[in-house]
């Protein structure tokens, strides 16, 4: 569930200046280990306007038991469709910019030393692919001008 859709949010790390902007907060409950879940592919993204008063959330994922969510403004759309350049439900249509790589990597190297995930983690799932991406976007709806902000999002392909 998405807690916060469109967040004032700031990191403080000793000896380093404080990082500050807009982002969100969600709320996963699993029941089941991601690896056992059937998903071939994975794709997720978050778009916040520039003055942080707009949102979109989407995941999407291939397997044996496909699915998809689109949330605007944090609600559920009933109906979402995502391509790598557009993010569609109902009349809201959000235009996805050209993308800068933001890393493209293995889940094994993602984790890097942190051996106590590792441990819990299968072995085949360590070959997983991530990519993830920064880009702009512009949200448009129907007689309403167009709202621009930035996009994060990302592809994992399970091995």
């Amino acid at each position: 569930s998405c807690l916060a859709p469109a967040a004032e949010s700031s990191i403080t790390l000793a000896g380093r200046p404080a990082i500050r902007g807009t982002g969100y907060a969600e709320r996963i409950v699993m029941h089941v280990p991601p690896w056992q879940l059937g998903i071939r592919e994975l794709r997720w993204g978050r778009w916040i306007s520039s003055n942080a008063a707009r949102s979109a959330v989407w995941i999407e994922w291939t397997g044996s038991a496909a699915r998809r969510w689109v949330f605007f403004d944090g609600h559920l759309a009933t109906r979402g469709e995502i391509t790598d350049d557009t993010i569609q439900a109902g009349q809201a249509q959000l235009a996805l910019g050209e993308r800068c790589t933001l890393h493209d990597r293995t889940l094994g190297k993602s984790l890097g030393r942190i051996t106590a995930l590792k441990a819990v983690v299968p072995k085949s799932l360590l070959s997983l692919r991530e990519t993830k991406w920064v880009r702009s976007g512009v949200l448009r709806l129907p007689n309403l001008p167009a709202v621009s902000g930035t996009v994060i999002d990302e592809v994992a392909v399970f091995g």
